[in-house]
């Protein structure tokens, strides 16, 4: 790690069979990951973080069953995640923050019983929250900010929170379009994660329309919170009655 290594990751290393830890951080790596260091079985951490990989995570990954830690931020990963990574049942550590990923997050994530951090931030999710992810009940940092999540925060999460005040150590929710309604998730939220609300680009509610003359109408709404980078409404208007 911390090198000017560059061109892509040499595929022949599925060789190492005995590798238990794999660092090629702050490098300028370029290509893709490849799907042959799903070969490494004894590979506990892997850290590829802050290079310049593109293409899909891979689905091989899944294999390395001793697989600790995975972290991938800061490269031009694209695609979904991919669900089979659920299937790594030590796994405590993953951070694919900072990348191009897109998609939903897959609900088999969740079956990484034993996950302590999951840091998503900066990537182009979409769609809802899994309510799944409350049965990851050891997480102590979840950040899914500045993403394109939307929906209702799942009350399940609140069952994690019945191990302790403090099981949680960070959670960012903010820069999406997420909303909550359990209140005792809300209270956590508005303690731990204090600006989460003012930050989405939710829907505006309370639209009414009133009509002005046989030309024009009137349109009221109350407005979001966010009020930052510029954001706008726009309001779209049919030329025939049934358009």
């Amino acid at each position: 790690s911390h090198n000017q290594l560059t061109d892509d990751i040499p595929s022949n290393l599925r060789k190492l069979g005995q590798l238990e830890e794999l660092d090629l951080a702050y490098n300028k790596l370029t290509g893709s990951i490849p799907e042959q260091l799903g070969d490494l079985n004894n590979l506990q951490k892997m850290y590829l973080h802050n290079n310049m990989l593109e293409g899909v995570i891979p689905a091989s990954l899944s294999d390395l069953t001793a697989l600790l830690e995975i972290n991938l931020m800061n490269n031009q990963l694209s695609g979904q995640v991919p669900p089979a990574l659920g299937e790594l049942a030590n796994l405590i550590y993953l951070n694919i923050s900072g990348n191009q990923l897109t998609g939903s997050l897959p609900p088999e994530l969740s079956n990484a019983i034993n996950l302590q951090q999951l840091i998503l931030k900066s990537n182009l999710f979409s769609g809802g929250i899994p309510a799944e992810i409350g049965n990851v009940v050891w997480l102590k940092t979840l950040d899914v900010s500045h993403n394109a999540f939307e929906g209702e925060i799942p009350p399940s999460l609140t069952a994690i929170l019945e191990y302790g005040p403090d099981i949680w150590n960070y959670v960012s929710f903010g820069y999406n379009r997420l909303e909550a309604e359990d209140p005792t998730l809300i209270d956590y939220l508005n303690l731990n994660d204090p600006f989460w609300h003012i930050t989405q680009t939710i829907p505006p509610s309370n639209l009414t329309a009133h009509q002005i003359s046989l030309t024009s109408i009137e349109l009221n709404w109350t407005p979001i919170p966010y009020m930052e980078n510029g954001g706008f409404y726009e309001v779209s208007f049919a030329s025939t009655i049934d358009g």
